[in-house]
């Protein structure tokens, strides 16, 4: 497994280094962009580009290589949604059961950025799909935690504290 070096990273809009970035990794990426693609604030892009990285990371750690990945780059009027599928391989128990940092920094940057993450097994294996807004909110992004996780998964700490603080 190799890491992305982040100035290295693709940007957005160019499916085609997000693919060889995948294979650099050891992996088949099955990319699909939908929508038109919209100006979205730094905050955004920087957090989409390095949640991306990290999921490219932790499939060629986890995933089996065998299967394609499946990357959608959905693009909305407010905002965009980013969705990775990967069928897990021998080593991906262990991090469903106790993930480790990367999904936490993934729903860091996505929280910082006043969107949301959500990482678990789905029907077509293991998801980790995010959605970062055109016009980030600061209460956005203390109340979506709560709402959008996978199953199992707890909110962060803050979330509670804005819940309570504004009565909720």
């Amino acid at each position: 497994m190799r890491t992305i070096p982040t100035p290295l990273l693709p940007t957005l809009a160019s499916a085609a280094d997000w693919v060889e970035a995948a294979v650099l990794a050891g992996l088949r990426l099955e990319m699909a962009h939908t929508g038109r693609p919209i100006r979205l604030p730094r905050s955004s892009r920087v957090a989409a580009r390095a949640i991306l990285a990290t999921a490219i990371d932790n499939a060629a750690q986890h995933a089996d290589t065998s299967d394609a990945v499946a990357l959608e780059i959905m693009w909305q009027p407010d905002g965009l949604t980013v969705r990775m599928v990967n069928v897990p391989g021998e080593t991906a128990m262990g991090q469903i059961v106790r993930p480790g940092r990367g999904i936490a920094t993934m729903m860091s940057l996505a929280h910082r950025a006043g969107g949301w993450l959500r990482a678990g097994l789905c029907a077509d294996g293991f998801e980790v799909e995010a959605f970062l807004p055109r016009m980030p909110s600061r209460l956005t992004a203390l109340l979506l935690p709560a709402t959008h996780l996978a199953p199992g998964r707890r909110p962060p700490p803050h979330a509670a504290l804005a819940r309570s603080a504004l009565g909720a």
